[in-house]
């Protein structure tokens, strides 16, 4: 976790618009799969 803590903030202080939607799709992904986890859980 500490890795991809790093990375969005690394990407949110870059002014590269790819490093942004590439650690905001990141985030997205992460949040999706931890919902269907739980989806699948319960």
């Amino acid at each position: 976790m500490f890795v991809i803590h790093s990375y969005c903030c690394l990407s949110c202080h870059t002014y590269h618009p790819v490093l942004k939607v590439t650690a905001l799709l990141l985030v997205l992904y992460l949040i999706f799969s931890i919902c269907v986890q739980i989806f699948f859980t319960f």
